[in-house]
């Protein structure tokens, strides 16, 4: 059985550019997406300190990995990490990130 190539068909429509002309444009947009790395980023890292002292705070009472004095750190430091996240949010708000 013979194959046959199949050529592909390219768009004839111009092609828009991915920037802006102006170089300040250019700036700002590449700032803007700086921005929302680092605001994912903050906010994945804040999640996951959330939650693994969570998991330290509600682990088995007979549990030998973890003892009473530290289940309630495990607490102060999600409630100090709780109140960073929506410290975070507000910041967000306020300066429209």
């Amino acid at each position: 059985m013979a194959t046959q190539a199949v050529a592909r068909r390219e768009s004839s429509a111009p092609i828009k550019h991915l920037w802006p002309a102006h170089p300040d444009e250019r700036t700002a947009r590449q700032a803007g997406l700086y921005r929302r790395r680092v605001r994912h980023d903050i906010q994945h890292q804040l999640g996951t300190l959330i939650l693994l002292s969570s998991l330290l705070e509600t682990s088995l009472k007979n549990s030998q990995d973890v003892g009473e004095e530290s289940r309630v750190r495990a607490t102060q430091l999600r409630a100090e990490l709780t109140w960073l996240r929506q410290l975070v949010e507000i910041f967000e708000d306020e300066h429209d990130l």
